[in-house]
């Protein structure tokens, strides 16, 4: 009997050729998703690109307080440091109001391409009224000593300027305080800064912002938790007064109204 092979090995052969065949194409569609993966991932700059985190500035350290000065101000436990002391905390605790002034400000472009987007133009919207009676403002931070001196974006909530960079606060000779506070921010850039509320007035609303991407722009509610309440301290202009600030000598020799002056 004759018995022929050849035929089955060519069968095989063609099946062998098919399966690789249909490797390649399967290994081309692969590399071709893979490839067109950045395209179809990749987002371009626009207004919704631009995220804005807050939160409040170092809360367990940094406290703010409102205290009248038709309070014994000369009572307040004196001290030589920058560093508020549990004596000197006390007796804001008692005398005076605390409120949030300082939040931290992270804002970053999510975009993948394109151009900037910007942020810029922090301003209040709200109500005010007129305080009861003056009063200052006391800073009262635990850790002073050990934190770099920085240079806040102040705005203040019942006037009508945008906050500024106040650099006065480090201390440099003859600085201008008001620097405008921009940023323009590339795809995958992000910022932080820090940014204090003080008022002349009562005030109570919402701080926004305006964001820019090209030619659109829109106004933002920046997010500081409930509505923003900012106690006053008319008639005299709002200060900063710290636990080793010169203030609490001059109150002892003076009218505390007279030792204010202005920042």
């Amino acid at each position: 009997m004759k018995i022929e092979t050849a035929p089955r090995a060519k069968h095989t052969g063609r099946i062998v050729a098919s399966i690789i065949g249909a490797i390649a194409t399967a290994l081309s569609l692969i590399i071709g998703f893979i490839a067109i993966i950045p395209i179809l991932t990749q987002s371009s700059s626009a207004l919704d690109k631009l995220e804005v985190q807050v939160e409040a500035y170092r809360a367990r350290e940094l406290t703010t307080y409102l205290v009248p000065l038709s309070t014994q101000l000369s009572s307040f436990p004196l001290g030589d440091s920058e560093s508020c002391t549990d004596q000197q905390r006390a007796w804001l605790d008692s005398n005076g109001t605390a409120f949030q002034s300082y939040f931290l400000v992270t804002i970053s472009n999510r975009a993948t391409s394109g151009g900037v987007l910007g942020f810029s133009n922090i301003v209040s919207k709200g109500s005010t009224s007129t305080p009861s009676e003056p009063a200052i403002i006391v800073e009262c931070d635990t850790t002073a000593e050990s934190q770099p001196r920085i240079a806040p974006a102040r705005l203040k909530a019942s006037g009508d300027l945008p906050a500024y960079y106040d650099r006065s606060r480090l201390g440099v000779a003859n600085s201008t305080p008001d620097t405008p506070l921009i940023y323009n921010l590339q795809p995958g850039e992000s910022g932080q800064f820090i940014l204090q509320l003080i008022s002349l007035d009562n005030f109570e609303g919402a701080v926004v912002y305006t964001a820019t991407a090209g030619t659109d722009s829109a106004t933002i509610q920046l997010n500081l938790g409930s509505s923003t309440v900012i106690p006053g301290t008319s008639p005299i202009a709002p200060r900063i007064i710290r636990p080793d600030d010169p203030f609490w000598t001059c109150i002892l020799q003076t009218n505390a109204a007279d030792c204010v002056g202005n920042q």
